[in-house]
């Protein structure tokens, strides 16, 4: 069975897919004495988490591990009949695609979830095509006064990378407009200090989300259906997308200057690492457009975790 979860984050749908399982009465659990299927409920917080892991979108669940004392059976019998009723694949109903994943049981009794590379492809795209409408655009006032304190313990120049970052990023969104690589909605990426009907002194630029990007600008899949991104920065990269993907998902206090930090670090390696222009733009546009995407979502995640969760300005340019 398949449930439909209205996020674009991989940990919060597999986290919902697991505690569906859990609930689920199609668990054939015995009953003991005071103890139901039903009384298991207090422990259904399933903890999903990223293993580190740069090459796979790998994540782990010791769920089974937490039920195998209340219902005294073995931790790898419950995980093994979660499998079961869990299925391998997950419809994501923020980017409208299926996620495929490689399911594993260990005889530890947890469960291992490695997203397959189809699936991966689909969502680094669907996230490409639809830029920020899947980012929350303002964080709650909780949100904001947790930033502002964070930020306070930085000097200046600890952020300054990650602005950098940033403003890398729109520069080589803008040459690559130009030189007609990509089209691309330049008033996200054209100055640092827009006016807007919302706030018309605003320094932040907001971008326009009306017209999501066409798909075929950055196709990660190659005409062999195979995933284009391998380099291991490439990988790098989009292991840190996954994880603030995942952050901004989560209802806790967010901690903002690090994963801007870890994504601006990621990024200036595969800026190092990986070229766009010169032979790749000549003999493998595909690659380098695809490329070009992954600075995209970069752009978007740093601009939301800069300007939406700090309180500081993401430059478009230095």
């Amino acid at each position: 069975m398949s449930y439909s979860v209205d996020s674009a984050a991989v940990q919060k749908i597999l986290q919902l897919q697991v505690l569906r399982a859990t609930s689920s009465s199609c668990l054939q659990f015995p009953s003991k004495e005071g103890l139901g299927v039903g009384s298991t409920s207090c422990l259904l917080s399933p903890q999903v988490k990223r293993c580190s892991h740069d090459n796979d979108i790998l994540y782990g669940c010791a769920i089974a591990l937490k039920l195998a004392p209340v219902l005294q059976l073995p931790a790898i019998d419950i995980a093994k009949q979660l499998v079961t009723t869990l299925g391998e694949q997950f419809y994501c109903r923020a980017l409208g695609i299926y996620l495929n994943f490689q399911v594993e049981v260990v005889s530890s009794g947890w469960i291992y979830f490695r997203l397959k590379e189809e699936s991966l492809a689909s969502w680094l795209q669907r996230l490409i095509s639809l830029g920020d409408r899947r980012i929350k655009r303002h964080g709650d006032t909780e949100t904001r006064r947790h930033g502002d304190a964070e930020v306070g313990r930085w000097e200046a120049d600890d952020l300054f990378p990650m602005q950098y970052a940033h403003a890398r990023c729109c520069s080589l969104l803008r040459l690559a407009h130009r030189q007609g690589i990509i089209d691309w909605r330049l008033d996200i990426i054209n100055s640092n200090s827009p006016k807007t009907d919302k706030n018309p002194n605003s320094q932040f630029p907001i971008p326009n989300s009306q017209f999501p990007i066409p798909n075929s600008q950055f196709s990660i899949l190659n005409s062999q259906f195979s995933i284009l991104l391998v380099h291991p920065a490439e990988r790098r990269l989009i292991a840190q997308i996954v994880d603030v993907q995942d952050a901004l998902s989560n209802q806790g206090q967010l901690q903002g200057v690090k994963l801007a930090r870890e994504l601006s670090k990621a990024f200036e390696q595969f800026y190092r690492s990986c070229r766009i222009w010169g032979e790749v733009k000549s003999q493998a546009p595909q690659l380098a457009q695809a490329r070009l995407g992954l600075v995209a979502v970069t752009q978007v995640l740093l601009r939301s975790l800069l300007q939406e969760k700090l309180g500081i300005l993401a430059p478009v340019e230095l």
